[in-house]
């Protein structure tokens, strides 16, 4: 998966939310790989001054791969949101 803006239609279909934040359960379009999605709030992000922390985030879980870590397959954003889209924790 590659990263995009707004302007690029997103490579996965949403299936349904898992527990009660803001993760979702998605389908990669094109090889039908079952992801999580984590969606983050532009407006929180600005709010509780944590820009730098996520930027972060992606930066350092975009370069590790450990069988314990779940692996960041990519990101991209829109107007309010952004979405990071990763690989789903097998029993939760």
């Amino acid at each position: 998966m590659r990263r995009s803006t707004a302007s690029h239609q997103p490579p996965f279909l949403l299936m349904h939310r898992l527990f009660a934040g803001n993760v979702y359960l998605g389908r990669e379009k094109e090889t039908q790989v079952v992801i999580a999605l984590k969606v983050i709030f532009k407006r929180q992000v600005e709010k509780h001054d944590v820009y730098k922390q996520l930027k972060e985030e992606v930066e350092i879980q975009a370069r590790l791969k450990h069988p314990r870590i779940l692996r960041l397959y990519g990101y991209f954003h829109d107007e309010k949101r952004v979405y990071l889209v990763t690989e789903l924790a097998p029993n939760g």
